[in-house]
């Protein structure tokens, strides 16, 4: 199995997203104690890892310490293999992608984690990284996926058509214009605050959404107060671009579009549903990265303090291909808020498939860190448990 000549556009852009998230130094502390790290069978720099003799679970360590070189694992057997052999999952540094007919799930969530806001409940980090018998065995139990599988080759665009507006069947659209998106433009020089102010489907095959544009020019410090453009989106049978520093429609075959709004029909609920996708990442070769949703009592557009990356700038996100690891992050940051930049695990267990493997394969990110027999620490050296799905210890 090869790399997709799509995805290996996107390493770059990945990496760059994946190093502001996770920057812990070789020198941080590891938050998983040296009790926990052994029990689960860790050895530094080695690529296989041996539980039992009869166990189906096996831990590994992946050198992911590279800024430009992703690790690339074969599921199969549990090895480190080359780019263009058989892979199915390759790390660097905190992230990672999937190959080419690969899909992924989620088989134990953690919600308690993390709160309503995705900050992280920092007792429940602490916690689980002092236990590791309760985490093995919740990894053990987790014997069926959560939802359903998402295909690595397929898009997820960031910006989401539920974050303007939502359909309930029977009762109907709710318009959601307290709703705003941070949206960088696809030349990456411009932003734009946007949001919905109408949306009308009293024809359901042809529904009209307006989205309102706050530019932020590259020569501007803040945001304006009033509305700098519109887009009245009527998307009856083709997909539709737009451009906000021009405030025009543009052809979305061309390389200056920042927003593009695909047209698709629910047969179910007869309603076109509007999925939206920005020009950077995944669906496209631009610079367009976005932020959001959130109200105007999170982010006043005309405070002072609205310059366009102020205080947001790791929270940018572009459009990714299909993976699990963007709906649950394997990982929170300074938890406990020490300053630190240390990298801690959720303990969280995926689902990898595939057509060449016997059954989906269940992985768990136990560590980010390794120790030398000197007690020294280094980041980006990731102790991962693997089992096949179905296994839970018998």
């Amino acid at each position: 199995m090869r790399l997709s000549k799509q995805k290996t556009l996107m390493l770059s852009a990945l990496s760059a997203t994946m190093i502001l998230v996770g920057c812990g130094s070789d020198s941080t502390k590891n938050p998983v104690d040296e009790k926990t790290a052994a029990s689960v069978g860790t050895e530094t720099g080695t690529e296989t890892g041996t539980e039992t003799a009869t166990s189906k679970s096996k831990t590994v360590t992946i050198d992911a310490t590279s800024y430009s070189n992703y690790q690339y694992i074969d599921l199969s057997n549990n090895s480190v293999v080359g780019e263009n052999d058989n892979w199915h999952i390759a790390f660097m540094r905190t992230g990672n992608i999937l190959n080419s007919g690969v899909s992924s799930a989620i088989a134990d969530t953690q919600d308690e984690f993390f709160n309503a806001d995705d900050s992280p409940v920092e007792v429940s980090f602490v916690n689980a990284a002092n236990d590791a018998q309760t985490q093995e065995m919740e990894f053990l139990n987790a014997t069926a996926v959560i939802g359903d599988y998402i295909s690595a080759d397929e898009i997820q665009g960031y910006v989401k058509s539920n974050g303007f507006y939502s359909y309930v069947h029977p009762t109907g659209t709710t318009l959601h214009s307290e709703h705003f998106y941070l949206l960088a433009s696809s030349g990456g020089d411009s932003y734009a605050l946007v949001n919905a102010s109408n949306y009308d489907d009293s024809n359901a095959y042809a529904p009209k959404l307006r989205l309102d544009f706050y530019v932020q020019s590259n020569a501007a410090a803040n945001f304006p107060a009033s509305v700098s453009n519109s887009w009245e989106i009527i998307t009856t049978d083709h997909d539709a671009c737009y451009d906000f520093d021009v405030g025009a429609e543009v052809d979305c075959a061309g390389s200056d579009w920042d927003i593009k709004v695909l047209y698709a029909y629910d047969s179910q609920t007869h309603q076109s549903t509007k999925n939206i996708q920005i020009n950077g990442g995944a669906s496209g070769a631009g610079s367009a990265k976005a932020y959001g949703p959130f109200t105007k009592a999170e982010f006043d557009p005309t405070s002072g303090e609205a310059t366009a990356e102020n205080g947001y700038h790791h929270r940018y996100s572009s459009d990714n291909f299909g993976n699990i690891f963007n709906d649950y992050i394997w990982h929170g940051y300074d938890v406990t808020n020490a300053g630190d930049h240390t990298i801690w695990p959720t303990f969280r267990t995926y689902v990898i498939d595939s057509a060449d493997l016997d059954e989906p394969v269940k992985l768990q990110i136990l560590n980010y860190y390794s120790k030398d027999s000197d007690g020294n620490h280094t980041s980006a050296n990731l102790t991962v448990r693997f089992a096949p799905l179905s296994y839970n210890g018998e």
